[in-house]
């Protein structure tokens, strides 16, 4: 029984500082994603996900044709917009969104040809 008691606790000993470490690496998980989009005239790329009230976004892409671009979520059957780019090939800035929801980056190409669109987003989470 001693035995078993030693060999449980050396293998706890050993076990929590695994877990411990993995749970920072969980934490240092890359906080920008890159992305590179062809999209058709009149068509969108949306990229989506959850945030909590005083995230901040960030965002910046170029794109080879015009696109309105905008961020967004959809809200008791709305669609509320705190920023709307319209005709622009390019742009780099951030938010800090005001409520927790499932948010939404979007761009809609308004151009007669495809376009290609290659940026980077990031979420940084509130220190609150």
């Amino acid at each position: 029984m001693k035995r078993f008691l030693i060999f449980v606790s050396l293998n706890l000993m050993f076990l929590y500082p695994k877990l411990t470490q993995a749970e920072e690496q969980a934490q240092e998980l890359p906080t920008e994603t890159s992305f590179k989009v062809q999209v058709k005239p009149g068509k969108s790329h949306e990229i989506c996900f959850k945030a909590d009230k005083g995230d901040t976004v960030e965002w910046s892409y170029d794109s080879t044709q015009t696109v309105d671009m905008n961020i967004h979520l959809h809200m008791d059957g709305e669609v509320f917009t705190p920023i709307i780019n319209k005709g622009i090939t390019k742009d780099k800035d951030s938010i800090v969104l005001n409520r927790a929801d499932n948010w939404c980056l979007m761009w809609t190409n308004i151009s007669k040809s495809g376009t290609l669109i290659k940026g980077k987003w990031s979420l940084k989470k509130s220190e609150n």
